[in-house]
């Protein structure tokens, strides 16, 4: 899994703060322009932290301008 995620993400640095079973919690940086998420345009938008993710779902938070929500709706929905 650890293989995975440093090749998936190209990262710069990457540590692993605490494993739980089949859950790793790691903090990350990147090497891509794109950034993580390089499906949603750059604006004004971004992660709050922490993301959780499983093999059955990913949690995560997005704080963004009212003017943007209804954009990033829309393409969230694509996934859902």
């Amino acid at each position: 899994m650890i293989k995975y995620i440093k090749e998936k993400f190209q990262l710069e640095t990457f540590q692993i703060l605490d494993t739980r079973g089949e859950e790793i919690i790691i903090t990350m940086s990147q090497k891509k322009k794109s950034g993580f998420f390089p499906v949603i345009e750059s604006g004004p938008w971004a992660f709050l932290f922490p993301i959780y993710a499983s093999h059955n779902l990913i949690l995560l938070n997005i704080i963004s301008q009212a003017e943007y929500v209804h954009k990033l709706q829309d393409i969230i929905s694509t996934f859902t």
